[in-house]
């Protein structure tokens, strides 16, 4: 982990007034700091300010240590420059000092004795300059040392050095959260961030207007939006901001053309290190150093951060899809086979060329592993794995993997991620970096800027490698909501699981864990209440199947189905039915061997749908005929649960044709049977309450209808939380109980919290909205009688 180098002499400062010694001949005062303070230091002001107040609190046993600490190019090093150079007047003594690695830390101190002209130049032993220095640090005061980038091989030796009582200030800078509080305490830590958009503005007109370049672009209001677009486009990076500029001035472009530029190509405008910089290393470098402490295995598990969009990733995500992950997959024949690069080089150089790569092959032997669906034959779509996983794949190598360093580095990225605590330590690694930092509840922030320029290094067939790993984490993190529950988590993972999956759409990698994930956030937008989202998904998820009949292609259309159900759009809705029974029809018309209890399962759906068109007769004797079935055959879970869906769905055809007390009978069945289950569902428990609710009412059982509705309520509350359509819809049962009950003051209160929740969900003219201002109007009207 290499320090940064700077070539610098001793400056002797004029005669100043110091509070430190005022006795002190001024020619004897020594200002050891080097001359790499930029010329164009802008803002910062905040900052700046924190130090000089960490400085002056006067704690019980706190030494005078503050530390600077965040990511790569926030200015960090420059920060403490300026503060040291404007407070040079309040010091004696000021030193400047590296602690990249142990031996720029040592050179540093070597420095300082000398200048200090210490006696006993001669020592060879470490122990005794550091011995001579740390005394010096503790009987003087009046002095300042900054030390700069300090890394973790560093921090043990910089520790021997200060002694326990100081008589000076020490200012830290550092990428290292946990070194920074290591010395100076939580309070004495202050964290660097981007700068603010005026800070930005102010640093991208400061370099662009000097040597005349005046406004450039028109208007100087004009000139000011530009500048603050610039600092966006580069997430207000200082390090990124002058060398953009800076790169733009030597181009002659205007501050329009450097926007244009950046929209269409940042990369190459941050590349450009065409013209030497004494003040700081560019970004690539300052990236590159800090790939530099991170092992192959780290660099690897961090590519996969860099696929998931990392703006708050959270932790869990990782640590439930990692401990499944295998090796990588593709179906062979549905994109080009993927390979494991290398990683060896991967930390060596960001600007570079790359050093050449050995490849190890990883076919996947679809036909000799890839599980049977419930059919009794291999299905013709990509996979079968939306009900079961496959199990490992086998992989060949390729004649030429050398020593197969790739492998094991892959192994090793494997391992991690399937060990929480394994994982967890990876994460501290990279966090000790900045190339990422941690929220307040653990979750994982890349910035914006750094991730472009991160994955900008890898080749096309490293991204895809990594992408294959990232939606497999995804697969088995994402929760299952089907029947609500679990959909915060599911929003929560949301926007990373879609950045992946949108990738592989759009790398053309088409795969068993691409399909799974597909259905998985096609099941969340159903379970949310966007209808139209959730088709769109399904039919993608159709088209990843080639539109081959199979088991899991009739899942996806009975999904679909049930999706133009929730829309109140029948007819489409029994189309699909028809298709899904249709196919499994066919499937046994091929003498496919068919699973029956799923086989009941689609006929109860389109009974379901048939009593949704009013067509009672066909809707009640196809689902007699599916409980029938059901009740003949061997008890199980998955039986059971479908028997209970049968019932359920004979209550709702019976309740749609008036009669509800058989509607009530057949829900109060399967609300005591799903409160039975070993694992209790308690979606399918808060909707039979509320069927045996509404029943209930109809019926004039007032009090029994109260006492489901309360449960119904509890229940969606726990699953939905406030404002969701189907907390809302189970309000709106109540409110209508207290209107039937004649507690017109109660139901209007329910009425009032459903519309607007209503109005968002589906809008003002939908007309489940319409009816629910009606049942409010009616509450108001009798109120006022």
């Amino acid at each position: 982990m290499p320090g940064r180098r700077f070539f610098f002499t001793p400056f002797i400062i004029p005669h100043r007034s110091s509070h430190r010694n005022p006795t002190l001949d001024a020619r004897k005062r020594i200002f050891n700091i080097p001359g790499t303070l930029h010329p164009r230091f802008s803002g910062r002001q905040k900052y700046l300010a924190q130090i000089e107040a960490a400085f002056r609190r006067k704690l019980p046993e706190q030494r005078p240590i503050v530390s600077v600490f965040g990511m790569p190019g926030l200015g960090k090093s420059q920060l403490c420059l300026k503060y040291v150079t404007d407070h040079r007047g309040d010091y004696d003594y000021a030193f400047y000092a590296s602690a990249g690695t142990t031996e720029s830390w040592y050179q540093s101190c070597d420095e300082i004795i000398r200048i200090l002209k210490l006696p006993d130049l001669g020592w060879e032993d470490h122990s005794q300059k550091v011995a001579a220095l740390r005394e010096w640090l503790a009987a003087t005061s009046g002095w300042m040392l900054v030390i700069d980038d300090i890394w973790d091989c560093a921090v043990d030796a910089v520790r021997k050095t200060l002694p326990s009582y100081l008589g000076g200030h020490v200012l830290f800078s550092t990428r290292d959260k946990h070194i920074a509080e290591d010395f100076s305490g939580e309070d004495n830590s202050i964290a660097l961030k981007e700068m603010d958009a005026n800070e930005g503005k102010e640093l991208v007109l400061k370099i662009y207007r000097q040597h005349g370049n005046g406004h450039g672009n028109g208007a100087d209001e004009d000139v000011q939006t530009l500048a603050e677009n610039i600092n966006q486009a580069l997430g207000g990076l200082p390090l990124a901001l002058e060398q953009g500029t800076t790169s733009a001035k030597r181009m002659h472009w205007k501050l329009g053309d450097l926007l244009k530029n950046l929209q269409e190509n940042k990369q190459s405008v941050i590349r450009d290190t065409a013209q030497s910089n004494l003040h700081h290393a560019d970004i690539i470098t300052t990236l590159t150093i800090a790939l530099g402490g991170l092992e192959p295995h780290h660099v690897a598990i961090l590519n996969i951060i860099l696929m998931m969009r990392p703006q708050g990733l959270p932790m869990e995500l990782l640590i439930e899809g990692g401990a499944h992950v295998r090796d990588i997959t593709l179906n062979e024949g549905a994109a080009p086979s993927v390979s494991v690069a290398d990683t060896r080089g991967v930390a060596g150089s960001l600007g570079g060329e790359k050093k050449k790569k050995r490849w190890v092959r990883k076919l996947w032997k679809w036909s000799k592993w890839r599980p049977k669906d419930p059919t009794g034959s291999l299905s013709s779509a990509p996979s079968s794995s939306l009900v079961a996983a496959p199990a490992e794949s086998h992989i060949t190598e390729t004649a030429g993997t050398g020593d197969g360093t790739s492998a094991q580095t892959f192994s090793s990225m494997r391992r991690a991620l399937q060990s929480k605590e394994e994982l967890e330590g990876a994460i501290v690694v990279m966090e000790k970096t900045s190339l990422i930092r941690r929220g307040e509840g653990g979750e994982i922030w890349v910035h914006d800027l750094i991730r472009e320029v991160l994955l900008e290094r890898l080749e096309e067939q490293e991204r895809r490698e990594y992408l294959l790993y990232a939606i497999q984490i995804i697969r088995w993190a994402f929760p299952y909501t089907e029947g609500g529950e679990k959909i915060a988590k599911a929003r929560l993972y949301m926007p990373h699981s879609t950045e992946v999956y949108k990738s592989m759409k759009s790398q053309k990698l088409v795969n068993d864990d691409r399909t799974k994930v597909g259905r998985l956030i096609a099941l969340f937008f159903f379970e949310d209440g966007r209808y139209d989202d959730a088709i769109a998904s399904f039919e993608e998820v159709l088209e990843d199947m080639n539109a081959q009949l199979s088991y899991n292609s009739i899942i996806v259309i009975w999904d679909i189905a049930a999706c133009y159900q929730r829309k109140n759009d029948l007819k489409r809705s029994m189309e699909f039915f028809d298709r899904a029974v249709g196919g499994v029809q066919s499937l046994e018309e091929r003498g496919k061997v068919v699973d029956q209890i799923w086989k009941c399962d689609i006929f109860r759906e389109r009974a379901f749908a048939l009593g949704k068109l009013g067509r009672f007769k066909e809707a009640s004797e196809l689902n007699a005929k599916v409980i029938a079935e059901l009740e003949a055959m061997e008890p199980s879970s998955y039986r059971d649960r479908t028997l209970l869906s049968a019932v359920r769905t004979a209550g709702l055809v019976h309740f749609w044709q008036g009669d509800y007390g058989n509607a009530l009978e057949h829900h109060e069945r399967a609300l005591k049977g799903w409160e039975g289950q070993p694992k209790k569902n308690n979606y399918w428990v808060m909707v039979a309450c509320s069927a045996a609710a509404d029943a209930s009412r109809l019926l004039g059982q007032f009090e029994k209808a109260l006492r489901y509705g309360q449960q119904s309520l509890r229940l969606a509350q726990e699953i939905y939380g406030d404002n969701h359509p189907e907390w809302a819809g189970t309000l709106l049962t109540t409110g209508l109980i207290h209107s039937d009950k004649g507690e017109y003051d109660k139901a209007l209160q329910c009425f009032e919290q459903v519309i607007p929740i209503y109005e968002m969900a589906y809008g003002k003219d939908h007309r489940w909205t319409k009816q629910v201002v009606q049942y409010a109007q009616e509450a108001q009207s009798k109120l006022s009688v």
